[in-house]
């Protein structure tokens, strides 16, 4: 998965377990994991109420992963101009 799909996914407010395995790289049952630590911090330490069980807050998930949104999309924006570029150079007649 590059930056472009980690950020298109990250781009939601709830992350469901699908979520989880695809940031996380890991399965199912590791991703449950996950998603039960976050919501157990959220109730216990946070007094959070959460909607339901399916889903956790994004921008927990992020945090409990460490993820640099900054540097994804340093990243992405390279990939795109280096794209551009290229389809500009190759198919664009001067």
């Amino acid at each position: 998965m590059d930056a472009f799909e980690t950020l298109k996914i990250i781009s939601k407010q709830w992350a469901n377990t699908k979520d989880i395995q695809m940031l996380a790289h890991v399965g199912k049952d590791k991703a449950r994991k996950i998603k039960k630590e976050i919501q157990s911090d959220l109730k216990s330490n946070r007094k959070w109420l959460l909607p339901n069980e399916w889903y956790v807050p994004m921008n927990e998930l992020i945090k409990y992963l460490h993820i640099d949104l900054s540097y994804l999309k340093k990243v992405a924006n390279k990939k795109e101009e280096h794209t551009q570029k290229f389809f500009t150079d190759n198919y664009i007649k001067k």
